[in-house]
């Protein structure tokens, strides 16, 4: 059991990784992450307030879970954890022996992480040579009847026989662990605990955690970000081993952490790929420093545009790739600024007292358009790029008109309002105010896009319950749905050459979210993931190879390129922040 300093001599604190699957990892970028698993578990504070309350377990597993998707690249959707009073003797049971059977596949490397208490008690069936049996201690555990709340090596042993994986990863963080022998009973199984049998453990709390998980997860740290580098998780164990030995020892205690057992294929611990060797011009925001910021990433690296200003999203290259626009609230309400490409001379656009977001170039770069909120209702503006010339083009009554888009020739502005009930496309000439009504029908619009030529507008639209995708005439004849399938459509992209448009879509029957393309002419559909993290903000690349596209809904959420046949999947963009809205710049393409 983990020990503060002054007590908890007769429990042990567990700490159980069980994940992972499938780990050579491509040079820049994990293999397909889609055969890797974890379970993590972990407990402060239990029912039985004769357990006295630990201060680090759900901190370090918190932690390991960030590491396992930073530097292992498993989706956070592939990590069930269960903290606290969540951690009950069933639950665990449950993700253990029914989960992870019915997610993983014989070739699929798990992680199952325990982190809380631990004891021993006596041997019920003589299948124990010193007559105890190995145990952790769940939420709902009872020191007064542990026959019937704690989980045995035995039950754990039956739990784990049931997933059928290449690779299984246990790692203990507890006193006594190292005795259940009975967890490695094949190869392809890794028992790693933090210390030997006989051994105490603490809380330390100028580590802020468990000994051993503090220097695990900075051994794991160590790779490289600039260069790349991998670390095999055996180096990973040495490291740490050698780390925890003399830590405890100039503590005037002993602790050795345990390896037993060995796995069927080399796991690997690696780092997000290599910035300096990105050879495009990429723009997106993230949080990564904690401020919302706008940052561009070239061959000079990753630079924050917007540093110290408020929220800063939204950002649009103008079409000569010299400005971006973006909206920020640095004024105390969001309003839309411009910028030169390299952060300087940010100017406010719309500079006024309510909200102003969704800024749109003209194919020219000579005007904005964008919304405003006037009197609390939604209206479209436009502007000129110097900043003269703002006038009001659409005034909304009880309605709100929303996402203006230029037309490629830039003779109107398309934009959705409900002005008449359900979400509709209409069309403005900006010069003329002459409005036009696309798609009055029952279908309710939910986003749309001009075709790169102007002659078509692809939407997605809900009706009977679910969304599809649409084409239609840019004069809004001849609406075709050009998905209709069983799943919901929702962030889509159309490729420069207007010959594809990818896509992202969930199924209903397997909450999946994944990325498709769909070749308009032929109307073939080709799905270019399957790990089922959400995927959304599409972009094409100019010469309509590759994508990109976030995965995740909250941090970290990362940002990835793929070809469009499904190959080449590389993540670009990662860390603990909300990395998003990404786009190609139109200058110093990639090569």
């Amino acid at each position: 059991m983990r020990h503060k300093k002054n007590c908890y001599n007769s429990f042990l604190y567990l700490i159980t990784g069980i994940f992972f699957y499938c780990f050579l990892l491509h040079p820049c970028f994990a293999q397909n992450s889609a055969n890797k698993w974890a379970v993590i578990i972990a407990i402060n504070k239990y029912a039985d307030k004769n357990l006295l309350p630990l201060k680090y377990p759900e901190s370090d597993a918190s932690e390991f879970k960030k590491v396992l998707m930073q530097y292992a690249s498993i989706p956070e959707d592939h990590i069930k954890t269960l903290y606290g009073k969540e951690a009950t003797r069933t639950n665990i049971k449950n993700l253990i022996y029914e989960y992870l059977p019915s997610k993983s596949s014989p070739e699929d490397e798990v992680f199952i992480f325990f982190s809380g208490y631990g004891t021993f008690i006596k041997d019920d069936n003589g299948d124990e040579k010193n007559g105890l049996d190995e145990c952790i201690i769940p939420y709902d555990g009872k020191i007064s009847n542990p026959n019937g709340h704690y989980i045995r090596d035995d039950d754990l042993l039956n739990w784990i026989k049931a997933v059928k994986c290449r690779n299984i990863v246990l790692i203990l963080d507890s006193e006594k662990s190292s005795g259940m022998n009975e967890l490695v009973f094949r190869d392809g199984i890794l028992l790693i605990t933090s210390s030997s049998y006989g051994e105490l453990m603490r809380e330390e709390k100028d580590l802020k955690g468990g000994t051993f998980m503090h220097f695990f997860i900075e051994a794991i740290k160590k790779c490289d970000s600039s260069t790349g580098s991998k670390i095999s998780l055996l180096d990973v164990f040495e490291n740490t081993k050698k780390k925890v030995i003399d830590y405890t020892k100039s503590r005037k205690y002993k602790q050795t952490p345990v390896i037993k057992g060995k796995i069927s294929k080399k796991i690997i611990f690696t780092s997000s790929l290599p910035e300096e060797k990105f050879s495009g011009n990429l723009l997106f925001s993230s949080d990564c420093k904690g401020n919302q910021d706008i940052y561009i990433m070239n061959v000079n690296g990753k630079i924050n545009l917007t540093e110290k200003s408020g929220v800063n999203s939204c950002p649009v290259w103008s079409p000569d790739g010299k400005k971006i626009a973006f909206i920020s609230n640095r004024t105390g309400n969001f309003d839309v600024f411009i910028m030169d490409c390299n952060g300087t001379n940010q100017i406010n656009m719309s500079d006024s007292t309510e909200n102003n977001y969704r800024p749109s170039w003209s194919p020219d770069g000579s005007r904005l358009a964008y919304i405003s909120r006037v009197n609390g209702l939604e209206s479209i503006f436009i502007i000129n790029a110097d900043g003269t010339g703002k006038s009001q083009i659409t005034k909304g009554k009880d309605w709100k008109d929303s996402k203006p888009l230029w037309s490629p020739d830039g003779s109107k502005i398309a934009f959705i309002s409900n002005r008449r009930g359900n979400n509709d496309i209409y069309t403005i000439n900006p010069d003329t105010m002459e409005l036009v009504n696309l798609t009055g029908n029952h279908l309710s619009i939910s986003d749309f896009l001009w075709s790169p030529d102007g002659k078509h507008i692809a939407f997605t639209a809900r009706s009977n319950e679910k969304s599809d995708l649409y084409i239609m005439n840019n004069n809004g004849t001849m609406a075709t749905n050009i998905t209709n399938d069983n799943g919901t459509e929702y962030d889509f992209s159309w490729s420069p050459d207007g010959r594809k448009i990818a896509f992202t879509t969930t199924e209903y029957t397997e909450n999946t979210a994944n990325l498709c393309v769909i070749d308009i002419e032929s109307r073939q559909k080709t799905s270019l993931t399957s790990d089922g993290i959400w995927k959304r903000q599409l972009s094409w690349s100019h010469d309509s190879t590759k994508i990109l596209f976030c995965a995740g809904t909250k941090a970290p959420c990362d940002i990835y390129e793929i070809k469009s046949d499904g190959t080449g999947l590389l993540k670009l963009v990662g860390g603990e922040g909300n990395n998003q809205e990404p786009s190609w710049g139109p200058i110093n393409e990639e090569k």
